[in-house]
């Protein structure tokens, strides 16, 4: 078991691909539904040491559009420009078809990868509410079930700075909220027009991210972005191979944090199973010396035999030699103590010689 985990950590992953093919694999760029120039942090089946665990696309899609799925929530790729500006284009995929959508998931946008660029805000929705007064920055939104408002800025921004208590107000009658990303133009013009269709518009135009900060430096350098799987942590694959200690200084907290995990179950690994294997060394001798021992001491098994039950005096007799003298007290008879002893196997060899001895005789007396 313990070479098992040492052939696991450290042989299977240098046999897998060396550094050269993973900087020619992952330099390439793929592509996915109508989307192509794909590259990290995004990857599909079979390049999976050149985008984030996170970050598998979904190719095969109703509306020919890659999907993503980011702490759970689905995001649409409308646009990748990675060999120009590098900044991608996603949009929320349940409110381009839907601004009413049902039980939509409130976590809001993970930025540990892929980071809103400046000028993106947070349009965050207010379903099923009380009825509540609009203002500025707080618009009506016409849903089935009840009525639902809007906020055009981040509940952050500093424009929100005296709303304080009205949008704890808003937020305490109603049932529930989600903050999705939206681009700061469409928001102006949402804010300036409240209406259903510059809401729709906001949200199916989507918000831009900016790529990967550790691959942006790789990338200018010639070499391929990638992400070592058994670290847990983002790797550039240099163009003469191997992995670039100058490119992997920078490594994000998460990254770090998963090689510090990593290292340590590996040393805890080795060390258990080094106990691992001096328990069971000590155990295998104490039972070879068990063996030992009782190969040089033969075991002898014992038997008795009692009295039989006549040879007891009765009770009215045992009564008298009680009351009576000791002169006139009889010792009992010894018993006999009998084993009875194998029966002798009938030999045909010696039944022959008895028969001749018996002949030879009979004639000599003749």
């Amino acid at each position: 078991m313990f070479y098992r985990i040492l052939w696991m950590f450290f042989v299977i992953p240098s046999c897998v691909l060396s550094a050269s093919e993973l900087h020619i694999r992952c330099s390439e760029p793929f592509s996915c539904g109508n989307q192509n120039d794909l590259s990290y942090p995004f990857w599909i089946t079979g390049r999976d040491e050149c985008g984030h665990p996170e970050y598998k696309l979904e190719c095969n899609t109703n509306s020919g559009f890659p999907e993503v799925s980011i702490s759970s929530v689905k995001f649409t790729i409308l646009q990748a420009n990675y060999p120009t500006s590098r900044i991608i284009k996603l949009a929320r995929s349940e409110y381009i078809t839907d601004v009413c959508p049902q039980n939509p998931l409130t976590e809001p946008f993970n930025e540990n990868v892929l980071r809103l660029v400046s000028g993106t805000e947070l349009l965050t929705i207010y379903y099923d509410c009380q009825e509540f007064r609009t203002s500025t920055y707080v618009g009506e939104l016409t849903c089935d079930d009840g009525r639902s408002y809007f906020v055009t800025r981040s509940l952050s921004s500093p424009q929100l700075e005296g709303m304080s208590s009205l949008l704890n107000e808003l937020m305490g009658s109603c049932k529930r909220n989600v903050s999705v990303p939206a681009s700061g133009p469409a928001l102006n013009t949402l804010q300036s027009n409240p209406s259903q269709d510059n809401f729709r518009k906001a949200l199916r135009e989507g918000f831009e991210v900016g790529q990967n900060r550790e691959c942006l430096k790789c990338m200018d350098s010639g070499d391929a972005c990638g992400y070592n799987q058994t670290l847990g942590g983002f790797v550039c694959y240099c163009i003469d191979g191997g992995a670039c200690r100058s490119r992997n200084k920078g490594l994000s907290s998460e990254a770090r944090a998963g090689i510090g995990f990593a290292s340590a179950f590996m040393g805890t690994t080795v060390i258990a199973g080094g106990l691992l294997c001096v328990l069971r060394r000590r155990k295998t001798s104490h039972i070879q010396r068990q063996h030992n021992l009782k190969a040089l001491i033969p075991l002898k098994r014992y038997s008795y035999a009692q009295p039989s039950p006549s040879d007891r005096p009765p009770m009215n007799k045992v009564v008298e030699m009680i009351e009576g003298s000791v002169d006139a007290l009889e010792v009992p008879p010894r018993p006999v103590f009998r084993i009875p002893a194998p029966p002798l196997e009938e030999s045909s060899t010696f039944s022959e010689d008895i028969s001749s001895y018996t002949e030879l005789c009979s004639m000599n007396v003749a």
